[in-house]
């Protein structure tokens, strides 16, 4: 079609006018780089996108100066800056009940038995299996340091408490690791108030009544985002087919949902429940209304309005950290994986990874029977000893030149699977954790096709398969934003600067390392991040592929094969029906289950402990007629009854029809039909606080428990993680150079 003259030249004055206004628009983008790479960001790469929705950033730094100001624009004091070194920002409005990643939520990982003596939180089976040898002691507090840290500093979670699930991986205590959201967020800041000469302490580490009232006049920033559990399946890798099976953890999605009323602000930090805030007002809905009644609305807007970060200011220092979403299902067969939430350029930081360093030794464990095993052999091993020394008449014992505790013959230690998702260097005992938005689903590609180490599709790549497309570098960004250097705590030192002896008994807190993740090409929406874990975790991936089918072959020896196995959240989909305990004798469940119910008890609450004379009388009619009768309790639907932390062993006794006319009880050994209610025993959980815990020698027997409140359950230690000659291996960073050379301490002298 031909354009008219008149229009042709309208439509070349326009483009003129459009190019013009290109070149402007790049002379400002030029002069905004140019001032950003005075402030040590790195010249090759753009700005956040201001389509990026969340968005890390240094925290502004503590000040006893009020006339200083720092490069956020604002000054905290220690108790608001409540011990985090980075946070984590809402760059638009995000409603209320709207999700905080809509695209998906992020892994828990779960350190099962970890052991430590002086730690608060133990529970009372593993105190009571504390070790007696001074050795066996001393190697517990040592394995146990820095993870100890990690916990004081909120970046674990014990899983007997955090709702999260998990508790029942092992015996001992359990600890939830919480990558993305759960591990970027910080606690609210601690109760301020409304007069200025009032102040409240800042050592808050761990402390239940965090957020909770110190006097009338205090105000309480209460968390603005909240989690249910995460999903638990195993990826389509199945156990004994797929070597991939026990390598990755099976609980993720866990997602948090917005709970401020009026949603987040642009600015807004993101405050995460840490210390069981609305747990604890869920089941206390009096409390939780008088609280939320006092609360000066005003006040605590205003309060709320002291910690948003200006948008521009947010944008100039901070880095996103949308630009990537998880999906259930890799595009290359790798199980679950992470993509592109928008267009990439090379040299685009697609993810800021902030990382928390770990000794290889504290990612070492022994279950909990087998540290018996262990000090029953040591207490033989001392004994031994001493007879020696008295038969030859020596004095002194030998010994104390070896570090290493020493296992019996046929015991080896074992690794946990946090060891998988860390980055590390062969030559360092230096471990780094990385917690950045979705960086844990991101799966291995090589650099480049032609790696003989590289495995197959499905468990790696050919050399048509996919290649690397992001690589890892230091944060100058993040590490070097804050320009102020008047801390007098001594919070700014670099963490790289220090020796791996250094590192562990550096008292400050264990953040302040950022890594991130560049493209090394333009990456499209959609497409699948990936990164070379490096030549040493492919040649040790490939060796285990190969030697999978003797390892089958071993296990199939051993009998292991036989056992008869069914995935727990497997069996809440296919069991409708419950069988009680007198069926399970000839008909049984698989060994690694077991049921349980979603109850919650309270002994200052039980009504044969009430005051109530009428309540008393009552039973004591009750149990004249039914004397010889086991009496019930009926269960009850209360607010937040559904949480983790109120999922108790149970053993079903009795079923009846829930008033459904088409229910019908057994008949003829076809398990019955329709909608059913049950009357189980419920018992203790490990990690229960003394007053949720029944008496023991009490039977506590409740009715009328629906199918929904039930939950079958994997024992512990019989998950995919915990199965023998699993896979465990570090991420490799040796060729990427990110290791400085004070933290080789296990390089080999030439």
């Amino acid at each position: 079609m031909m354009m008219a003259p008149s229009l042709s030249f309208r439509w070349l004055g326009c483009s003129l006018m459009l190019v013009l206004l290109l070149v402007v628009a790049s002379s400002v983008y030029s002069e905004e780089e140019s001032s950003c790479s005075a402030d040590n960001t790195n010249k090759d790469s753009p700005p956040p996108p201001k389509s990026c929705r969340l968005l890390l950033t240094q925290r502004p730094l503590p000040s006893t100066n009020n006339n200083d100001n720092d490069n956020n624009g604002r000054i905290l004091n220690d108790e608001e800056y409540n011990y985090r070194k980075y946070g984590m920002y809402s760059a638009t409005n995000i409603p209320k009940n709207y999700p905080l990643t809509p695209l998906g939520g992020d892994l828990v990982i779960h350190l099962v038995d970890v052991r430590t003596s002086t730690t608060t939180t133990a529970t009372s089976t593993t105190t009571a299996a504390a070790a007696t040898n001074d050795n066996i002691e001393e190697a517990q507090s040592s394995l146990s340091n820095q993870l100890l840290k990690w916990y004081q500093y909120g970046y674990l979670q014990d899983a007997s408490s955090s709702g999260y699930g998990g508790n029942y991986e092992g015996l001992g205590t359990v600890y939830s690791v919480l990558p993305g959201v759960g591990m970027l967020a910080s606690p609210p800041p601690p109760p301020s108030t409304t007069t200025a000469t009032t102040s409240t302490t800042s050592d808050n580490k761990n402390n239940n009544d965090n957020n909770g009232d110190n006097n009338d006049n205090s105000i309480n920033l209460r968390p603005n985002i909240w989690a249910s559990i995460p999903e638990n399946d195993t990826g389509n890798h199945i156990r004994y087919q797929s070597p991939l099976a026990g390598s990755f953890t099976s609980y993720y999605n866990l997602t948090f949902q917005v709970t401020l009323p009026t949603g987040l602000d642009g600015g807004t930090e993101i405050w995460m429940d840490r210390f069981g805030w609305f747990r604890g007002l869920t089941a206390k809905k009096k409390e939780k209304k008088e609280l939320l009644s006092n609360q000066n609305d005003d006040s605590s807007n205003e309060e709320e309005e002291k910690y948003k970060i200006d948008i521009d200011q947010l944008f100039k220092h901070g880095s996103c950290l949308d630009n990537i979403y998880p999906v259930h299902t890799s595009q290359y067969g790798y199980g679950r994986g992470a993509l592109s939430s928008r267009y990439l350029s090379k040299g685009s930081i697609v993810a800021p990874v902030p990382v928390l360093p770990v000794p290889r030794d504290e990612l070492r464990y022994l279950r909990l029977k087998e540290w018996k095993r262990v000090e029953k052999f040591h207490m033989t091993r001392k004994k031994e000893e001493e007879e020696d020394v008295e038969s030859s008449g020596g004095g002194g014992g030998g010994g104390g030149e070896d570090d290493e505790l020493i296992l019996p013959p046929d015991m080896k230690w074992r690794d946990q699977l946090l060891l998988n998702y860390c980055y590390g260097h062969e030559e360092s005992s230096v471990l780094l954790f990385p917690y950045g938005l979705f960086v844990n689903y991101i799966n291995h590609a090589p650099s480049s096709h032609g790696d003989n180490n590289e495995p197959s599709k499905g468990s790696g790549g050919d050399s048509d398969g996919p290649v690397a497309n992001v690589k890892l570098r230091w944060s100058e960004r993040l590490m070097n934003t804050t320009t102020s250097s008047s801390s007098s705590n001594n919070n700014n030192s670099d963490l790289r600067s220090l020796s791996p002896t250094q590192l562990w008994e550096h008292s400050t807190r264990p953040d302040g390392l950022i890594l991130e993740l560049v493209a090394t090409r333009d990456i499209q929406p959609d497409e699948e991040i990936l990164l070379d874990y490096g030549s040493i975790w492919s040649k040790s991936w490939k060796e285990y592929n190969d030697q999978y089918g003797e390892i089958l072959l071993k296990l199939a020896d051993d009998h292991a094969l036989e056992t008869e196995y069914s995935q727990a959240y497997i069996m809440d989909e296919a069991v409708t029906n419950l069988r009680t305990a007198e069926e399970q004798v000839s008909f049984p469940y698989a060994d690694n289950v077991f049921t349980a119910c979603f109850y919650r008890y309270d002994v200052n609450n039980d009504d044969e402990d009430a005051d109530d004379e009428s309540k008393k009388k009552k039973k004591m009619e009750e149990g004249t007629a039914n004397k010889g009768k086991t009496q019930a309790t009926p269960w009850k639907m209360t607010p937040g009854l559904f949480d983790m932390t109120n999922l108790r062993p149970c053993k079903v006794i009795s079923r009846e029809p829930a008033n459904d006319r088409f229910a019908t009880q057994i008949n003829d050994g076809r398990m019955p039909q329709g909608e059913m209610v049950y009357t189980a025993i419920i018992q203790n959980r490990p990690g229960l606080p003394l007053n949720e815990r029944i008496p023991k020698g009490k039977k506590h027997v409740v009715s009328g428990i629906p199918r929904g409140a039930f939950r079958f359950v994997d024992r512990p230690y019989t998950t995919d993680v915990h199965l023998d000659g699993v896979f465990r291996h570090n991420i490799g960073v040796e060729e990427m150079g990110l290791y400085p050379e004070v933290w080789l301490d296990l390089k080999k002298s030439m």
